[in-house]
């Protein structure tokens, strides 16, 4: 019985394709650029592990994908049932149609949580399957990917620009990004700062979300099962995360296709 494989780069053509159409056809966003999975298969063809890098990346923008379908449907939901003039006021008990739209809500809420968590993880494996292979299985069998991930990570010499200015473009409300920025250029950005600024994400990502949701008795609960207005009410701030990752993404997506020759 034969798996799901990408082996040439007409599979890789097909998948972009098919992939983009489901995009539109989700509503959830506009997707992949044109031949881009094919560009990256052939700058993967001097790559020994160009059948696990990519199947990684695959898997990565998969999970991105159903990021976007979950920020859509909460959004969508919200926009559909509790903009002003609408649903409003009370409480979810006091009405099925309510009762039944917030706990959409939360669904879409609480998946993207542990699918923004997965994210990161994934993320970070392609990164070392691409610029330190070696450590890899090192990195999938860690306790803490995130630990792992910051030691094998400072102890390279250099890093994806593209990647590295993703990352700066997220600051442009604080106060660091003319600093963060200048130090991009200057080559400085990267190792030290890169990595604090990442980690203080994914650590807030964990902290204020994925752990109690995990673990605890959740965070989102008892914001999205409330009547509150939008402004009002913080589960909506998980998707905050989202523009991070939108952000990262894209860089990745140019690295990968800018580089002359992936190698692992």
């Amino acid at each position: 019985m034969e798996t799901f494989q990408i082996n040439s780069k007409q599979d890789a053509k097909k998948l972009n394709l098919k992939l983009n159409t489901y995009w539109k056809k989700s509503n959830a966003g506009s997707g992949l650029e044109k031949d881009y999975f094919c560009t990256v298969y052939k700058k993967l063809e001097n790559t020994s592990e160009r059948g696990r890098v990519f199947s990684a990346l695959i898997d990565l923008e998969m999970t991105y994908l159903f990021m976007a379908k979950d920020v859509t449907k909460s959004g969508g939901g919200w926009n559909q049932n509790f903009a002003p003039g609408k649903l409003e006021g009370g409480s979810v008990l006091d009405d099925y149609n309510k009762f039944q739209g917030k706990v959409d809500i939360l669904d879409a809420l609480n998946s993207f949580t542990f699918r923004s968590r997965a994210f990161w993880d994934k993320y970070m494996g392609i990164l070392v399957l691409i610029k330190d292979f070696e450590n890899y299985q090192k990195y999938c069998k860690a306790k803490s990917r995130k630990k792992n991930f910051k030691k094998i990570a400072s102890e390279w010499t250099d890093f994806p620009i593209e990647v590295q200015e993703a990352l700066v473009h997220t600051l442009q409300q604080s106060e660091i990004y003319g600093l963060s920025k200048q130090q991009v250029e200057e080559g400085t950005f990267y190792p030290a700062n890169f990595l604090d600024v990442l980690f203080t994400y994914i650590e807030q990502l964990d902290n204020q979300y994925r752990t109690p949701e995990a673990h605890g008795t959740g965070a989102l609960r008892k914001w999205s099962l409330s009547m509150l207005p939008i402004e009002h009410s913080r589960d909506f701030d998980l998707l905050g995360h989202w523009n991070i990752v939108n952000s990262m993404i894209r860089g990745l997506r140019e690295y990968l296709v800018n580089s002359a020759q992936i190698k692992s």
